[in-house]
């Protein structure tokens, strides 16, 4: 598992940046599994998502800190 690194300072947009990139491995491995890809390259994109939902979580808990 890769770890998740995030700049000292953490904005509201790029939280919004990270959620939008979240979203679209999402959507990616939903139609890549629709469309019957082969179990390596799901799970090669099931593990960039959970990547992506790492980064997201990390940035906005840094966010709320900030601002919390």
């Amino acid at each position: 598992m890769h770890a998740v690194t995030l700049p000292l300072v953490v904005d509201a947009a790029l939280v919004e940046q990270l959620r939008r990139t979240m979203e679209r491995r999402y959507r990616d491995l939903e139609i890549a599994e629709a469309r019957g890809m082969l179990k390596h390259v799901l799970d090669r994109m099931f593990a960039a998502y959970l990547l992506a939902l790492r980064e997201y979580d990390a940035a906005l808990e840094r966010l709320h800190q900030h601002h919390g």
